[in-house]
């Protein structure tokens, strides 16, 4: 069965890199390749703050991008560094009175490598309150929490194990995006239930911010943990989505782009589960019909076939225990699946 039903607009251009929001800016190595500097007008006038992540094989590179700051320039190595170590929460570079702030790409060539670059001004949703990790080691055991926003350079996987019972959605957006309609962001994992079961969350994008529904349920968030790299093979979960590299499909904004995101190889993703489950999912896709997401059953049959969806999402229902969604990129395409089952 099918249906088709008004969503959410989802427009993007991949050729463009600099993904800003209301109150927000990520940046990527694209914006600094070939240009000596960059600026970001407005984000910093009053007070922002800025949270970086690199890779070890860019640090050669981000060591040479530098930050304006009022006593000079700071090392983006530098910042993607800081950290308190008592709680292992990313720490950040504050900026005060500096309308126009510019980044300066000190490498040859004006070369640059894999990175994400987050800044937020303080009218931002959560901006006091949201906690930052970096990917990389994150393990947080059980506590209280209303807003958390995972920064990585790399593609990771983050899980929350299962706890107390629990509101959750999770966005490809900075804590900014996370507020009622600040941003036209949907969510990609939206779950309520008693107790929660927790999830595992394939991240093929530099960020992802959760929201716990603290004011229905008075109890600690699961152990939250986060490992570098991805699976296409996943088990499947009551919620959860999967989506082409970098598509976070908030409405009118570029994709998020990376130098490791494989944009040029078809794409096959599988979500499993030992016992045959009843799945809903909606799927938007602005390829056309000779490169359309494919989606087959366990069998290996062929159940769906979807292209240039434009404004709307288009709805399907099955009973199985494994879906796969095979996908071939090209130029300035997309797709996101979201999900909900009985496992």
């Amino acid at each position: 069965m099918r249906v088709t039903i008004a969503i959410f607009a989802l427009c993007m251009q991949w050729t463009a890199a600099r993904v800003t929001f209301t109150h927000s800016v990520i940046l990527d190595e694209f914006d600094f390749k070939g240009q000596s500097s960059l600026t970001v007008d407005g984000l910093c006038a009053d007070t922002c703050r800025i949270y970086a992540s690199i890779t070890p094989e860019s640090r050669k590179l981000t060591d040479n991008i530098l930050i304006q700051t009022a006593k000079g320039f700071k090392t983006l190595s530098a910042v993607a560094d800081l950290r308190d170590a008592s709680t292992n929460q990313k720490l950040f570079l504050e900026i005060n009175n500096i309308p126009i702030l510019t980044i300066v790409n000190g490498n040859s060539g004006d070369a640059a490598g894999p990175l994400v670059i987050y800044i937020v001004n303080q009218a931002a949703t959560y901006y006091g309150s949201a906690q930052v990790y970096e990917a990389e080691g994150l393990d947080r055991a059980p506590a209280p929490v209303q807003s958390i926003t995972v920064l990585s350079a790399r593609p990771f996987t983050i899980t929350e194990a299962s706890y107390a019972p629990m509101g959750v959605i999770a966005r490809l957006a900075g804590f900014d995006a996370l507020g009622y309609m600040t941003e036209t962001c949907p969510n990609l994992y939206y779950l309520i239930a008693q107790p929660f079961p927790g999830f595992s969350l394939t991240i093929n994008a530099p960020i992802v911010s959760l929201l716990y529904d603290v004011q229905q349920f008075h109890f600690p968030a699961g152990e939250i943990k986060a490992t570098i790299g991805i699976s296409h093979t996943n088990q499947m979960g009551q919620s959860g989505f999967i989506n082409s590299p970098g598509y976070h499909g908030c409405t009118g904004k570029p994709a998020y782009r990376s130098s490791l995101y494989d944009m040029t190889s078809p794409i096959l993703e599988q979500i499993t589960d030992p016992n045959p489950q009843s799945i809903s999912y909606d799927v938007v896709t602005n390829s056309d019909r000779d490169h359309a997401l494919i989606v087959r059953n366990s069998a290996g049959t062929e159940i769906g076939e979807f292209s240039d969806t434009g404004d709307v999402a288009q709805m399907s229902q099955v009973t199985d225990k494994s879906l796969k969604f095979s996908w071939t990129p090209t130029v300035d395409t997309y797709f996101l699946v979201r999900y909900n089952s009985t496992a």
